[in-house]
């Protein structure tokens, strides 16, 4: 890395110190810190996760991406970056494992949009029993369900197959969209316009808020792309509209949305949701079983 950008690097890791705050106040110092940001911005590595601006939709934040990584999530550097998460649970996913370990036993598949390898799959597969005659079906880009049918034959893992379309989401009793809508621009078009809808929705680490709509753009450490701020009452409102009530709702550790000078629309923490079409469905919410 160059001094020059080394240097805004570390001048931008150090922002959160007072003198840089009291340097923010200043006309020449948001100037310094701004710039700082950018070099960080662009320069994103690792797991890291990074926002910048609002845009009017998802084409006028792909092309305010800076040159030289993925634009999207199409592409190797995705696959490459989520290819070892299988191996892992984390704290955010226990809302879902949950639900999960209450649904399975009367579903014969479950819609994983967006889920990788099968990832929650495979780490999940420790601490549920999944029924004999089940399926877990994996909707992703066609070179991680490439690596994810390889992974499956290493692990043995017969319950677990991957499309790279909706087909066959008529037939899932459950739909889970982990980490997934908030990247897509047709968020909701594949529920319109599915025959048949999943009688249960669970849905995790998405970037839910009180606060106004709006796309910002991300940066992943491989790939810069548009990412959708919801409102929560909107968001809420589309499954209302399909014919689901909201049984259970948490917020999801480890997850937030920093957007400099846009301080309305950053979120403290993502959330997370369990949707059941109101057809007589027992399900309560948490808040109202006995313990």
């Amino acid at each position: 890395m160059p001094k020059e950008s080394a240097h805004r690097l570390s001048l931008w890791r150090t922002a959160g110190r007072s003198w840089v705050k009291q340097l923010a106040r200043t006309t020449i110092g948001s100037k310094v810190l701004r710039a700082a940001y950018e070099s960080h911005f662009e320069a994103a590595g690792g797991y890291e996760r990074l926002f910048r601006g609002l845009y009017p939709d998802f084409a006028s934040a792909a092309a305010a991406a800076p040159p030289g990584k993925q634009v999207g999530y199409n592409g190797d550097a995705t696959t490459t970056r989520r290819a070892h998460e299988w191996r892992y649970i984390f704290p955010s996913d226990y809302p879902v494992l949950f639900w999960l370990d209450r649904l399975l036993p009367g579903a014969k598949m479950v819609f994983d949009l967006g889920g990788d390898v099968g990832s929650r799959y495979l780490a999940f597969r420790k601490h549920l029993t999944y029924p004999d005659n089940f399926t877990w079906l994996v909707d992703d880009i066609p070179s991680l369900a490439a690596l994810g049918r390889t992974i499956a034959q290493e692990e043995a893992a017969r319950h677990l197959q991957f499309t790279t379309d909706y087909t066959r989401l008529e037939e899932a009793d459950i739909l889970l969209a982990s980490g997934v809508l908030q990247i897509l621009e047709d968020w909701n078009g594949f529920l319109q316009r599915s025959r048949s809808l999943p009688r249960h929705i669970l849905i995790n680490r998405t970037s839910v808020g009180e606060g106004p709509e709006a796309v910002t753009l991300s940066a992943t450490g491989v790939s810069f792309a548009p990412y959708r701020i919801f409102n929560r009452s909107s968001f809420i409102a589309v499954f209302v509209g399909l014919g689901y009530r909201l049984v259970d709702e948490w917020l999801t550790p480890g997850f937030d949305c920093r957007i400099p000078d846009h301080a309305s629309y950053s979120l403290d923490a993502f959330r997370g949701f369990y949707f059941v079409l109101d057809r007589g469905e027992t399900a309560q919410p948490v808040s109202t079983r006995r313990r």
